[in-house]
């Protein structure tokens, strides 16, 4: 019995030395998010210029933007408009990253 109890009080010890700091952290609060700001590219007649992927229907205003530069060749398209309103207009999502303000006035317009 007192090598049972011995066995239980060293486990226990163990597990409580070995509860240390989480190695993991979620984060809730995007306030601290990176994100970057659109640089407009224009055409000669002064139209906006975005990279669009074909396939996920996203318009990305930065040319440089993460997400622009990793998306696949063959769903790349540049696409020019005279307003931003027009992209949202056909249908196409603004990039969360590159286009961030642009994303929050689509869905706080459908919610009214």
């Amino acid at each position: 019995m007192k090598r049972f109890a011995f066995f239980a009080v060293l486990l226990a010890l163990l597990l409580l030395c070995s509860c240390g700091k989480a190695d993991i952290i979620i984060r809730t609060d995007m306030s601290g998010a990176k994100t970057t700001e659109a640089v407009f590219e224009t055409d000669e007649s002064g139209n906006i210029s975005a990279v669009l992927n074909k396939s996920s229907g996203v318009f990305h205003l930065s040319h440089d933007c993460y997400h622009a530069k990793r998306m696949k060749e063959e769903n790349k398209q540049i696409i020019t408009a005279a307003d931003i309103g027009d992209f949202i207009g056909e249908g196409y999502k603004p990039c969360g990253v590159c286009s961030a303000k642009y994303f929050d006035k689509e869905t706080s317009e459908d919610d009214k």
